[in-house]
């Protein structure tokens, strides 16, 4: 029976630290953002990462990152929430 509970236990502790490191990873992106710091988004985007801009166009890593060092696009992650279902973030 304690078996039983010490893994629900930690099963909640990692899925809760797993969501912090998310939530600590969005806020620094945002600080980031914030500043221009392209090489933060530099290191921690991976190298196959693609995005959907919001007229349909597809992009890729080094695409959002020529974005960026332009300095003409802003992005806001205000209102920021995570949702977890189904014990998955």
């Amino acid at each position: 029976m304690v078996l039983v509970f010490g893994i629900a236990i930690l099963a909640q502790t990692q899925a809760g630290t797993a969501e912090q490191e998310i939530i600590k990873l969005e806020n620094e992106a945002g600080v980031a953002m914030v500043k221009g710091d392209v090489a933060f988004f530099d290191r921690v985007i991976s190298g196959d990462f693609t995005f959907t801009d919001p007229d349909g166009n597809v992009g890729t890593k080094a695409d959002l990152l020529a974005i960026m060092k332009s300095g003409d696009d802003v992005v806001n992650n205000d209102g920021l929430k995570i949702i977890k279902t189904e014990d998955k973030l």
